[in-house]
């Protein structure tokens, strides 16, 4: 069965390991070397940089969303509370499974479906391994027929289930997932579903022999050297299908005991000898592998439309390291060039043998006869127009293979307007949206395989989960997978990219637009919780609508002159406004002259508001927590015409900030002069 897969996929699996190679900068350069300069070999990693570019847009974790299931269109709020802490469960363990693994799985699928059109990963589970202390065993002194039971249970007695379930708590979940390449994974499809999956690894003998769950007894007799079998690499072989999870050892052939198979040669993995090291039910029924198809699809039967997408990037990419690596070379060579030195051989008087080349010192002076001469072997080109023109294309080529880097800025030539831009950049959000859509399966398919392995296990598991509170600092809570609030398995969505600022941008004018009174029909086009929903995405807008209705209530509160005026009293500060507004005769008269001209030209010239002073009227009325006495009630003007919809800003006759610190600046300084 392996043979029959290693054949179908072996034209993917070249494919694959050459673009390895290529954002490796191991394709080989053809330059020719028996030259009389020196040649460049370097690789442009072209390649690098677009995948850099288009995997940076993701997520490093995806986020999940459980949908509510009701009943006859409705959906209750208990089914509601319970899918948004199932929610922030999911979302909790995957950032505790990306936090604990010794490598970003997420990312490497990101990784592998931008290069390879496939992706593939592995959830198991080791509840034994994470949860030690609930093992059950029997004592030595206990009878056969005895009830198991693990440390817990034998130390705490009646607080057992208390301590059992802090403990679970404290050690986190016991289900690990690990990243597959996908060109060593050989999945078996029927009607479109994964039935049966091959794995191939690699890992130490002595690490084979060390590992308690495997039979090891076909292998105690194969020679482990010096170092105990340290050095030599044993291929091993996973399979699992829809009941049974098993590890293999590919052994040496029964030819010779020596020739160990090795994982870069499909040869010899057909002839290694399979042995049984583990197998086990894992109870999921399905693979405990979640392969995670692309755009092109995934090469499910061996073929992918992306191929030609891949092979057409390879020579784009070999393109532009050749012409990047001559240009290199001519650079180098006209700046550090290769002389001829041509002498005259009357005049030198010598033999068939030409004298010896000049040595010239740096900044140095050098005699010659008349007709010698010293030039530079490589030939010097005007210009770079052809190479520069070349090398625009080839870039243009992979932009539009890989998809446009508009997205981030990347202006393409021959684009002068943001009408372009804008066309541009639509046209890569549709190329990256079908990668978007097949990570968003992929995350989906891994939540039901945790969900399945926890199902399968019948416990309780808990995941920390944090998050921002109302006051803006971090809560965290430990939140529990009930094995019955996942039987049967929730409706999942996944979000795997961030929206930009500028489409944020977008969106909040189209729902602002969309949501003000239209002219002669006194109506919006949209409500504004279809806006929110719709238009801004955000998930639950009557919650936002009731904060807005708590912070209008509240700040109309706030503004309350009854109630301003009773806290001003409770304070004792209405007594402190009116007594600095009022100045009896005798303060005023103590005024400087100056100061006292200034104040009485300014209020007979209305000049205190224009230039952003305050009338005594408005004063006044100020000092009494009543409106402006002037130019509110116009239509239009001030808060009133903000909540009408027309208008904003201050109206005439309100003091600017700025200008009524600048005016008092220069009375109080005249009041000093005078």
């Amino acid at each position: 069965m392996l043979k029959v897969q290693l054949d179908v996929y072996s034209k993917r699996d070249r494919l694959i390991d050459k673009f390895r190679q290529a954002l490796d900068g191991r394709n080989p350069i053809k330059a020719p070397r028996s030259m009389t300069y020196k040649t460049v070999a370097w690789h442009t990693r072209r390649l690098n940089a677009i995948l850099n570019e288009k995997t940076s847009r993701y997520r490093p974790t995806p986020e999940i969303k459980v949908i509510p299931v009701g009943k006859d269109g409705r959906v209750s709020k208990p089914i509601r509370n319970k899918a948004e802490r199932l929610e922030k469960g999911a979302n909790g363990m995957f950032y505790q499974l990306e936090r604990q693994g010794a490598e970003s799985v997420w990312q490497n699928i990101v990784w592998d479906l931008h290069v390879a059109d496939a992706a593939c990963e592995k959830w198991l589970r080791s509840p034994s391994t994470w949860w030690p202390k609930l093992v059950p065993y029997l004592e030595e002194d206990e009878e056969e027929g005895a009830e198991p039971r693990d440390v817990l249970e034998r130390v705490h007695g009646d607080s057992y289930e208390k301590i059992r379930e802090s403990y679970k708590q404290e050690q986190g979940l016991p289900i690990t997932r690990f990243w597959v390449p996908i060109e060593r994974f050989y999945p078996v499809f029927d009607r479109g579903f994964l039935t049966e999956g091959f794995e191939l690894s690699e890992r130490s003998l002595r690490s084979l022999m060390n590992n308690p769950l495997f039979d090891t007894s076909s292998l105690s007799g194969y020679a482990q050297r010096g170092d105990g079998g340290l050095g030599q690499s044993v291929v091993i072989l996973e399979y699992s299908n829809d009941t049974y999870h098993a590890y293999y050892a590919l052994g040496p052939s029964t030819n010779s005991r020596q020739a160990w198979p090795r994982i870069t040669s499909s040869l010899s993995l057909t002839m290694g000898t399979p042995v049984l090291l583990h197998s086990y039910e894992h109870g999921l029924g399905r693979p405990v592998y979640n392969y995670i198809i692309g755009r092109g699809g995934g090469w499910v039967s061996g073929d992918s439309r992306q191929e030609g997408v891949m092979e057409a990037l390879l020579d784009k990419n070999q393109q532009a390291d050749e012409l990047f690596s001559q240009k290199a070379t001519f650079l180098r060579n006209t700046m550090w060039p290769t002389r001829a030195a041509y002498f005259d051989r009357e005049a030198r008087g010598s033999d068939d043998n030409p004298p010896a080349p000049p040595k010239i010192e740096e900044g140095g002076i050098i005699s010659m006869f008349k007709g010698e001469d010293i030039k530079n072997l490589t030939m010097n080109i005007p210009d770079f127009q052809f190479a520069d023109r070349l090398s625009e294309q080839i870039i243009g080529d992979m932009n539009a293979l890989a998809g446009s880097p508009v997205l981030y800025g990347e202006r393409q030539p021959g684009v002068n307007t943001g009408y372009h831009q804008q066309i541009q950049q639509n046209q890569a959000k549709h190329l990256d949206s079908q990668i978007e859509n097949a990570l968003s399966r992929g995350a989906i398919g891994g939540v039901e395989l945790a969900f399945l392995h926890i199902r399968a296990m019948g416990e309780k598991c808990y995941v920390f989960s944090a998050e921002k509170g109302r006051s803006g600092k971090m809560d965290g809570e430990y939140l529990c997978i009930d094995p019955k609030d996942i039987d049967p398995l929730p409706q999942l969505a996944a979000k795997v990219i961030d929206p930009q600022p500028q489409d944020l941008m977008i969106a909040a004018q189209t729902a602002l637009q969309l949501t003000q009174m239209r002219p002669g029909h006194n109506t919006p086009l949209l409500d504004d919780a279809r806006a929110r929903q719709d238009i801004l995405g955000f998930q639950d807008p009557e919650d936002i609508e009731r904060s807005i209705t708590e912070q209008t209530l509240r700040e109309q509160l706030r503004l309350n002159p009854v109630i301003a005026q009773d806290m001003a009293q409770r304070l004792g500060l209405e007594l402190a406004k009116r007594q600095s507004a009022t100045l009896s005769p005798e303060e005023a008269a103590s005024a400087s002259p100056a100061f006292q001209q200034a104040a009485a030209e300014m209020n007979q010239s209305g000049e205190a508001a224009a230039a952003g002073g305050v009338q005594p009227a408005n004063l006044a009325a100020q000092i009494d927590g009543r409106r402006m006495a002037e130019s509110r009630t116009r239509d239009g003007a001030g808060t009133g015409g903000i909540l009408q919809g027309v208008g904003g800003g201050l109206p005439t006759g309100a003091p600017q900030p700025m200008q009524v610190m600048g005016r008092t600046a220069q009375v109080m300084q005249g009041s000093q002069l005078g």
